[in-house]
């Protein structure tokens, strides 16, 4: 895939944006009958959704629908304290999801693709992955096949591992491609 392709499937992290909470004090979320939200001290985030939070909180969404709100805001900001930091993942003005605390390297996607294609002439990104806590996995790999021996072509690739929020410190693996068959198989080393 190309890089419009790459972008494209990463929509969905490229989105949002973290926002640290500290929870206690002013940062709690309140719940009424009417609604969910995350109020700070200079913001309010609506929570149209509230499951994601109920789940990084700990409460099913069977239990939280069970409980009056003014139990529901206690029980949860009780439990998200005991976090003491969390991510709330924001899209647009509203709370979308939770995610564990900002404060690894957070990775501007751009230049990173800016600095693979600097370096690997020709790339190709196979494989695009979104994984929880806001991390992603991209795979490359140059489209130059250099014999080592007759017969058995290789590829040099990489997979990086890493998270736009900081989540994760990031991760580079480089990997060979070779052919395993001459059908035209390729094995990974």
């Amino acid at each position: 895939m190309n890089r419009e392709q790459l972008l494209e499937n990463l929509k969905p992290v490229l989105e949002v944006r973290p926002v640290p909470v500290r929870p206690g004090g002013t940062n709690r979320i309140v719940v009424t009958p009417d609604e969910v939200v995350l109020r700070n001290r200079r913001t309010t985030y609506p929570i149209p959704d509230p499951s994601p939070v109920y789940e990084y909180a700990g409460i099913s969404k069977a239990v939280a629908e069970h409980l009056s709100p003014n139990t529901l805001t206690r029980a949860l900001n009780e439990l998200l304290e005991r976090k003491e930091r969390y991510t709330a993942v924001v899209k647009g003005d509203q709370v979308v999801g939770m995610a564990p605390p900002v404060g690894k390297s957070a990775v501007d996607v751009e230049r990173l693709l800016q600095t693979i294609e600097a370096t690997v002439p020709d790339v190709q990104y196979n494989r695009a992955l979104m994984l929880p806590h806001h991390q992603v996995q991209i795979e490359t790999v140059g489209l130059t096949e250099t014999p080592v021996r007759r017969g058995d072509l290789v590829r040099a690739g990489a997979t990086v591992m890493f998270s736009p929020f900081g989540t994760i410190d990031p991760v580079v693996q480089s990997f060979a491609v070779r052919l395993a068959c001459t059908n035209g198989a390729t094995s990974t080393e």
